[in-house]
């Protein structure tokens, strides 16, 4: 049986972030530079707040038995120092799931139809009804 706060942190998707790019710089005998798309991880809210509340690591997603430690056994961020920052900018909250492409154009069909539609009287009344004057 494995300890609760092991539990992984298992993102439900990871979205290309398409506007930003992210140049790495590596030292193998010369400087090489390599320019990475950046990307976007969606987590389960109990996986948020365990890193907003530090008990996971920002930077790689390792799990900590205790909260903020000094730094990250697995990459060494400074996790203490950085982490509660870091999320604050970091952090974009819950996105609202975008409409496909269907619901847009459903939407556009019934713009359309609110505008030419003629108000009226919009009373039904049976062949049997006869006003009285």
């Amino acid at each position: 049986m494995t300890e609760r706060w092991r539990e992984p942190v298992i993102p439900i998707a990871i979205e290309e972030e398409p506007t930003q790019v992210v140049v790495i710089d590596q030292k193998t005998g010369e400087q090489e530079r390599r320019i990475m798309r950046d990307y976007q991880f969606v987590l389960k809210d109990e996986d948020v707040e365990r890193i907003r509340t530090g008990y996971v690591c920002i930077w790689c997603q390792e799990p900590f038995e205790v909260p903020f430690p000094e730094h990250c056994s697995l990459c060494g961020f400074a996790c203490r120092e950085r982490q509660a920052d870091l999320f604050a900018t970091q952090y974009r909250g819950q996105e609202a799931p975008q409409p496909s492409f269907r619901d847009k154009l459903a939407a556009l069909d019934e713009q359309d139809e609110r505008k030419a539609h003629v108000p009226g009287s919009s009373i039904w009344l049976p062949n049997t009804y006869k006003e009285e004057t």
